[in-house]
Formats: C-alpha cells, structure tokens, sequence
C-alpha cells in the first residue's frame, strides 16, 4: 500500500518532475499529498537514482504540519549538503531545526502555503555555494567534549578513542 501510495504521488514511475540545473546542479523540488513524512526517505532515493547526480527537495503536504525532505547525491555532498537545504526549507515554512546526513535530511514545517518559498530558499542555497567545501562539512555530530572531532566520543564524556578500542583510560 505505501508503495503505490508514493508511485500515485510521484505521479506513476515513468513520470516526475522535471530538474532543473542550478549553479551546476541538477535539482527537482516537488510539493506531494497522500504521503508521510515516512515516505520522504525512500522517495528521495528513488528520485536520486533517477538524476544520477544532483539535489531534491520533497515537502508532503499532510493536512497538518508539513515534513520536509533534502536529499544530495553522493558525488556532490562533500560541496553540498541535504541538511543545509532542509534546514532553509523548513525555516522558510515556520519550523526550526531538521537534520540528518549530507545526503539525506528531514525537517518539519509549520505552513504548507510557505512551500514555494521553502523550494526558493533551498534553490538559493545551491546557486550560494561555491564548490569548495570546507573539510569536516556535515561531521559537526561526531565532534567530541573537547571540540576536537574523535578526542572525545559522541556521547559527549572523557573516554575518547582509548576507551572505544577497549583500553583504559587513565
């Protein structure tokens, strides 16, 4: 049922949106009703596959608080990242945060009638950057007590890397 569901709301699996080329990337954005937010994620995949490189923007209209999703193809997330789009997408629609991966994240909106100003601001995000990505990009979620990436481990205490592989840490 939830893969017809998504097939109805691509539109059949021959069709879907058109991309358009932005800055050099590739990127579809389409607003959908009858899906979930937990249908986002496999959508996402399904239209990567089907750019082969590029970006995408999904925003289900649920009837109550929209669910935003970003994805990046994996040969752009080290200049781009899923979370970057999704986090203007959802700001532009009233709601705050979102995350995920660089190639895959989702956030929530507040006012559906905001998506086209979400797609335009996750556009914008694109045309914006410039290709050189800063080393670490998208990793900010690994970094430890100490600021400094796997010293410390995601679970915010002294341990660190000692710990981890099984040795005492004095």
């Amino acid at each position: 049922v939830a893969q017809l569901r998504r097939e109805v709301a691509m539109g059949g699996k021959a069709a879907g949106p058109e991309a358009k080329e932005i800055n050099g990337v590739k990127f579809i954005a389409q607003v959908l009703s009858g899906v979930s937010g937990k249908d986002l994620p496999a959508l996402i995949d399904e239209m990567k596959a089907r750019l082969g490189s590029g970006a995408v923007l999904l925003i289900a209209d649920t009837g109550a608080k929209p669910a935003v999703a970003a994805g990046v193809t994996a040969d752009l997330t080290a200049k781009l990242s899923a979370v970057t789009l999704v986090k203007a997408a959802a700001e532009a629609m009233g709601g705050k945060g979102g995350g995920g991966r660089p190639d895959m994240a989702q956030a929530g909106g507040a006012d559906i009638t905001q998506a086209d100003a979400a797609i335009t601001k996750a556009q914008e995000q694109i045309d914006a950057f410039d290709g050189a990505a800063r080393a670490g990009a998208g990793k900010a979620d690994h970094v430890g007590w100490d600021g400094q990436g796997l010293a410390g481990n995601h679970h915010g205490d002294r341990r660190g890397i000692a710990a981890l592989a099984g040795k005492r840490h004095p």
